[in-house]
């Protein structure tokens, strides 16, 4: 909620929403790139991948000094659309048969079929933004805070083009650990809202919770490459620069003892 920092913004067409992502980088980062002319165009610029990552942490272990940025999250790809081929729907009698779909339409690796193959094909409904995709549009700065997928799911996460996106990862055997760094680094806070670490509006550095003994991974992700999330593992992350991904959920065998807890969980 807006109370946390986020709020929604106004709608933008991608057009308009790139040329603010660039600007925004290219002014942020002057003193390094120098100043922009006028007439010069705009497009992403190469900034080390560790002055960003130094950067964004000293936004968040900064607040006085206001720092807004645009994410274009949650965007259902039956709205706005996949960047993925879908599969035809099955014939129907006394119609024409569909144009032949391209062959990734069906490939297991197309994340329109990832969720939809997996377990919770037995849900028999299409829930969107865990077996229907989500689109993801960021720009320098965009975040996803710490969370863990609803009901401790695996989540695919395919990054179709743009800069790269830093990603930070606890297991699922660090996670009592992670949620008690959670509480001690912003008390407060989880005084006046038990429920907030699982609102997805937290950020704590990592190496704050390295600290308190909480195991942190970390990767980078380029365009055309997967990242993958187990039950029950925290993760959190940002842009770089203007990109586009997309992500959805699915559950392998292995899920099952998982959603039996979060099932507990959510009982509790």
């Amino acid at each position: 909620g807006e109370r946390f920092g986020f709020a929604h913004g106004a709608r933008y067409t991608f057009r308009r929403f790139a040329k603010t992502a660039h600007a925004f980088k290219r002014d942020f980062f002057e003193t390094v790139l120098g100043k922009r002319r006028k007439g010069d165009e705009l497009g992403d610029v190469h900034v080390a991948p560790e002055d960003v990552e130094w950067q964004f942490w000293n936004a968040v272990d900064n607040p006085a000094h206001a720092l807004e940025t645009l994410y274009g999250s949650d965007l259902d790809s039956l709205e706005v659309g996949s960047g993925f081929p879908r599969r035809p729907p099955p014939p129907r009698p006394g119609k024409a048969p569909p144009p032949k779909p391209s062959p990734m339409a069906r490939h297991p690796f197309n994340v329109n079929n990832i969720g939809a193959d997996s377990l919770l094909r037995h849900l028999g409904v299409g829930i969107s933004g865990m077996v229907v995709p989500w689109l993801y549009v960021g720009m320098l700065f965009s975040a996803f805070c710490w969370h863990v997928e609803d009901h401790l799911a695996h989540s695919v996460n395919y990054m179709h083009f743009g800069a790269d996106k830093t990603w930070y990862g606890v297991p699922a055997a660090h996670r009592e650990g992670f949620e008690e760094a959670m509480r001690a680094a912003a008390p407060d806070l989880f005084a006046h809202e038990a429920g907030l670490i699982y609102r997805m509006v937290t950020m704590v550095p990592p190496a704050r919770l390295v600290e308190k003994g909480v195991r942190v991974t970390q990767l980078r992700q380029r365009a055309g490459t997967f990242v993958i999330t187990w039950p029950a593992a925290y993760h959190a992350g940002f842009s770089h620069g203007l990109n586009c991904a997309e992500s959805t959920n699915f559950a392998a065998e292995d899920w099952l003892p998982w959603g039996a807890a979060a099932a507990e969980e959510a009982r509790a």
